[in-house]
């Protein structure tokens, strides 16, 4: 069914508002930050396994790929994803891969850049595949 200029001029127009709202939901966002700083700094506090854990979620990997990049046991790197999920940092896609789920991290981390904060505000100890990754001369480009 072809469109009318009417519903052309809606289209045009829900988009408009939608646009609208977008920008007022991030001018909040950023003027709420210290209080997102303020749950993140809470939900990660003193374990590492949760922060390279939250690094890791991308919403592309699974559970499973995220315990294997970070290391540690599994119950410890489970632990750490279902404490995130709960206090809101992460959440389940309801997608699987290879019957593991999917985790993403929300909107307002992506927009506060919060990745950033974790890094610069939480000192992380390598683990043994990221002092590999940053090793000069270990390139597989080489």
């Amino acid at each position: 069914m072809p469109e009318t200029s009417d519903t052309a001029r809606e289209i045009i127009n829900i988009k408009r508002d939608i646009r609208e709202i977008k920008q007022a939901q991030e001018v909040s966002l950023h003027f709420n930050r210290d209080k997102y700083e303020r749950l993140v700094a809470d939900t990660l506090a003193g374990n590492a396994t949760r922060v390279r854990v939250f690094l890791e979620v991308d919403g592309l990997k699974s559970r499973k790929e995220i315990q294997e990049k970070v290391g540690g046991t599994q119950p410890t790197v489970w632990r750490a994803i279902d404490h995130l999920e709960k206090n809101g940092l992460i959440y389940d896609l309801e997608e699987t891969k290879g019957g593991s789920p999917i985790y993403a991290k929300p909107q307002w981390a992506k927009t506060l850049r919060i990745d950033d904060y974790v890094r610069e505000h939480f000192a992380i100890p390598l683990n043994k595949e990221s002092e590999n990754e940053s090793q000069p001369g270990n390139s597989s480009n080489q």
